[in-house]
């Protein structure tokens, strides 16, 4: 699998395809699909921002929305709200 996967790519990826492109990173491979895809999203396209609870304080308003966009999740909201949004993406499990 290349590096340079194409979002949609990412979308459309099975989990096994996902595990794959996680070892090929030197990424953990564990959780769910959405997970990894958002792992990789972040991993692979968003590589410029710091994606931790304090780096996403400092992020713009615009690239906020632009981060949204890429992981495919609501736009709207304060930026109280989007920056919470990115970080729940990125780090609950749903199944918790």
């Amino acid at each position: 699998m290349s590096s340079s996967r194409s979002l949609s790519e990412l979308f459309q990826a099975r989990l096994e395809d996902l595990k794959e492109l996680a070892t090929s990173h030197d990424l953990p491979k564990s959780g769910n699909v959405e997970t990894l895809r958002a792992r990789m999203i972040a991993a692979m396209h968003l590589s410029d921002f710091d994606l931790s609870s304090e780096g996403l304080q400092e992020i713009q308003n615009s690239q906020l929305g632009e981060i949204l966009q890429t992981f495919g999740i609501k736009k709207s909201g304060s930026m109280k709200q989007r920056r919470q949004r990115i970080w729940l993406h990125l780090n609950h499990d749903p199944k918790k």
